[in-house]
């Protein structure tokens, strides 16, 4: 019996012994594979060319639509971003109406396309103001749990983008884009040059925008580099606006190529000459005379209008010996070269079609960039009419402020901002006859729309005021008139900048 407890007490033994070797064997074989697998990580992370770009702070909204990645596999994919697009019938991404904010909503990231993507939306921004920001609007200083409560209603995401790998350029991971969708986005953010240089180690050129700031580097012997970057002079805290409105990408297009059309005359489509050098020109209309055109036509082409649907208002140049066209208008433009002018003369035919072009200007809350030949001729042939209402147009704004408070309120402009200052901003903008400024646009188009009674833009895109003579203003002729104040406020853009620019660049 004592030899069978031996016996028993050395099985026992033994057994502790096996399953103590045993778990040590598993323990020591998981630390080995969690060991390699972390090795793993991080060789794979050293290899990624992408891993600084990879982030939520980075990529912003687009962090979340990033596929998994299998832990085994040692080189991961480019991160995926979206597929830009333009199209003169098709629009931005597909959509012929857009909707811009002023400062990036939601995830915004550091990557100039996600940061675009957060101020250009598929939908209009929701926003309910709970209470007035009293006196601390005046300090700029408002913090929106200080006075006002902003309730995003929804803006779209883009979720629904085709998307495509990141191409790495320095620190960055870029997008490819072609001339006709740069151009559009220029257009739609109401862009602006504010810087150019060229020289043997490259081109470099700068826009400001109504959202952000522009940037195109194109270094010799490397690809072209597009950069966007918000404000960092607004927040939506502190902003009084309406945190977004409606911008149609068409419009847009047609007038920085120096076209003006109309959907409900499908036959007007008029495109403008370029601006001329010093010298005396007389403006001739030529019939579905576009593709002859050297104006904006390239442009609109590659944009993907059809130039032959196009009539175009050519500038023939007047010799030193021809005397000054009889019952002609003389209109004084701008020339190419700064200190000069040129003389443009008008007949009686060409008149009613520049009037025509006056009532058929498209609608917008948004200045334009536009093409400068177009603004030049249109700016001169309105002036004069233009300047008999304007103090009108500037006191019927001011008034309207106080009659439709409750309908601007609703749109979303500040309380204390609509009772203390929307008005007065609006008379003296109206009252300038020029400017830069797309908040007092902004101001001015939402208040005509509340006398319009209408929020749909095409319903303001056809007046009748420039066609005839009356000199009472009704409705839509304030409508006409706040057009041509649209027209004057709008920025010069040299349509020909894409000449300057390769076929394929990298947003990054």
């Amino acid at each position: 019996m004592q030899s069978l407890a031996v016996v028993a007490s050395i099985s026992h033994t033994m057994n502790a012994s096996g399953t103590v070797a045993g778990w040590l064997s598993v323990v020591v074989t998981t630390v080995g594979l969690t060991s390699l697998i972390s090795q793993a990580t991080v060789m794979t992370d050293m290899m990624d060319p992408f891993h600084d770009t990879r982030s939520m702070l980075y990529l912003g909204v687009w962090f979340q639509r990033q596929p998994q990645f299998p832990f085994y596999k040692i080189v991961k994919p480019p991160p995926l971003g979206p597929v830009l697009t333009a199209h003169h019938e098709r629009g931005f991404c597909g959509l012929k109406t857009v909707y811009l904010s002023r400062v990036p909503q939601g995830q915004a990231g550091l990557a100039g396309w996600a940061v675009l993507l957060s101020v250009v939306h598929q939908e209009a921004i929701g926003t309910s103001r709970f209470s007035s920001a009293g006196s601390e609007l005046e300090k700029g200083t408002v913090e929106p749990e200080e006075g006002m409560e902003l309730k995003n209603l929804g803006s779209g995401d883009w979720g629904n983008l085709k998307t495509t790998p990141l191409i790495r350029r320095g620190t960055s991971a870029c997008v490819t884009l072609n001339r006709a969708t740069l151009m559009t986005m220029l257009a739609l953010t109401n862009a602006r040059p504010v810087y150019h240089h060229s020289d043997a180690a490259g081109h470099r050129v700068a826009y400001s925008c109504y959202s952000g700031q522009w940037r195109i580097d194109w270094p010799l012997g490397g690809p072209a580099i597009i950069h966007f970057g918000a404000h960092d002079s607004h927040s939506a805290g502190t902003d009084v606006y309406p945190p977004s409105f409606e911008r149609r990408v068409a419009p847009c297009m047609e007038l920085m190529a120096g076209i003006v059309s109309s959907e409900s005359n499908p036959t007007f489509k008029i495109a403008f000459s370029g601006r001329k050098r010093p010298g005396r020109y007389i403006l001739k209309f030529a019939s579905k005379g576009f593709p002859g055109a050297h104006s904006g036509r390239h442009l609109y082409n590659m944009l993907g209008g059809r130039v032959y649907e196009v009539d175009w208002l050519r500038a023939d140049l007047l010799q030193a010996h021809d005397p000054d066209p009889e019952n002609a208008l003389k209109l004084i433009l701008d020339s190419t070269e700064t200190d000069k002018k040129v003389e443009m003369f008008v007949g009686k035919e060409e008149q009613k079609v520049l009037a025509q072009a006056m009532d058929c200007f498209p609608w917008s809350s948004l200045s334009y960039s536009i093409h400068r030949g177009l603004r030049d001729i249109l700016v001169a042939f309105s002036k004069s009419r233009m300047n008999r209402h304007r103090a009108e147009l500037a006191n019927i704004l001011h008034s309207a402020v106080k009659q439709h408070t409750t309908e601007l309120e609703a749109k979303g402009w500040e309380s204390k901002f609509v009772s203390d200052y929307m008005a007065d901003m609006a008379a003296a903008a109206v009252s300038a006859d020029k400017g830069d400024s797309g908040d007092s646009v902004r101001v001015v188009t939402d208040i005509a729309m509340c006398i319009a009674q209408t929020s749909d833009a095409k319903k303001l895109d056809v007046t009748e005021f420039w066609t005839s003579e009356r000199e009472n203003l009704g409705t839509m002729d304030v409508v006409a008139l706040v057009k041509c104040f649209i027209l004057e406020w709008s920025t010069d853009f040299d349509y020909q900048m894409y000449h300057d620019l390769p076929l394929t660049m990298e947003f990054a």
